[in-house]
């Protein structure tokens, strides 16, 4: 149906969420919220737990992950939107 109507589905990355990866549209959306299970769409990457300090390295890779996904949509000629959400603020 989303296909149908060249609507695009999200790509999600946030706690608990299950993305489907599918590309719907002739553009590609995604919405980066974090993957701390504590601080859910604060867009924070690899917190540890108890004492909430990032562990730089292990961010570093997500979003390096992230980034080969969205070069991956773009190489296949598709328009390619993130939005990231940092400590609630929606950076564009």
């Amino acid at each position: 149906m989303l296909s149908h109507h060249g609507v695009a589905l999200v790509a999600v990355d946030a706690p608990d969420v299950k993305t489907d990866f599918r590309s719907t549209a002739d553009f590609v959306y995604a919405r980066l919220h974090g993957t701390d299970p504590y601080n859910k769409f604060c867009g924070l990457y690899s917190e540890q737990v108890r004492t909430n300090r990032p562990r730089e390295a292990d961010a570093a890779q997500q979003l390096a992950q992230w980034a080969r996904r969205l070069r991956a949509w773009a190489s296949t000629g598709r328009d390619v939107y993130m939005c990231a959400v940092v400590a609630g603020l929606q950076l564009i």
